[in-house]
């Protein structure tokens, strides 16, 4: 396996994993999908249990597989980890040879806030200021799809109020500020088609979230899977004993499933037909 770590800028870090063509039974030297992985952490900081364990089962089904440190706490304003994560996609593509992968197969995975980010990219990939900040052409940070785990999706009532106070930079935003990267406020035809996952009595981000996300989605006839599950606390990761760190609550075997699914899923997905030229 290949493992590389490319700087964005002097707080975001892209790493790459990148698996040998007879690591599964995809066809020797056929393009392989990628996904970025972009773990949560309130945008204060960044979950190792939803960095490189997440990468593990889908190294094993033949992606190829990234992770970003995106810039968190003081540095974390709104629009720079956006630009950072659309960076990131570019450089993910723009490397397609060299890593023999499918440039029109890129997803995008995040937990809580980090779905939250991805939500975001899924989103505002076109936002001009994203494309410009960036430095990219556009629409080489549309990712194909995106998986969102229990993410941070309103600033209403139900939102985080921390993902948003962090990347707004004041406890005390107005409602135009709040509104601006809310995104069930911002859904449109051409958001990313979206594997949702979340419990239903978590604590940390209400399933409101979700259930928003995916009604904005429904209003825009844009294709989804949602998956809510009984009962699991706020930042379960994978569900398993590799992310539970010896808390039993994060050990759930039905919720687990959720990984296998968000595969399947990513793999009926179209792949993108419009991608410019890197």
């Amino acid at each position: 396996m290949f493992q590389t770590e490319i700087r964005i800028n002097d707080s975001a870090v892209l790493k790459a994993f990148i698996p040998k063509d007879d690591f599964d039974g995809r066809p020797h030297g056929s393009p392989r999908p990628a996904l970025l992985v972009i773990p949560g952490g309130g945008y204060a900081m960044v979950s190792d249990r939803e960095d490189e364990p997440v990468m593990l089962p889908f190294l094993a089904h033949g992606y190829c597989v990234f992770s970003l440190r995106y810039s968190v706490g003081k540095a974390s304003l709104f629009p720079r980890p956006l630009i950072e994560a659309a960076k990131a996609m570019f450089i993910i593509r723009s490397h397609a040879s060299e890593w023999n992968l499918d440039p029109a197969r890129v997803f995008a995975l995040g937990f809580s806030a980090g779905g939250h980010l991805t939500a975001s990219l899924g989103t505002f990939w076109d936002l001009p200021e994203v494309v410009e900040g960036a430095g990219i052409p556009r629409g080489s940070d549309r990712p194909t799809g995106i998986v969102l785990c229990y993410p941070v999706i309103s600033s209403g009532d139900c939102g985080h109020k921390g993902s948003f106070y962090n990347i707004l930079g004041t406890t005390t935003p107005d409602a135009e500020a709040l509104d601006r990267w809310s995104i069930e406020k911002h859904v449109t035809e051409k958001n990313a088609p979206a594997f949702f996952f979340h419990s239903s009595d978590d604590s940390g981000v209400p399933v409101e979230n979700t259930l928003l996300a995916a009604a904005a989605y429904a209003a825009h006839h844009i294709p989804f899977e949602i998956h809510i599950y009984p009962s699991a606390p706020h930042g379960s990761s994978l569900c398993s004993k590799l992310t539970a760190c010896g808390v039993p609550g994060f050990i759930n075997d039905r919720m687990a499933r959720w990984v296998e699914d968000a595969y399947s899923w990513m793999e009926t997905v179209p792949s993108l037909t419009d991608l410019p030229e890197l």
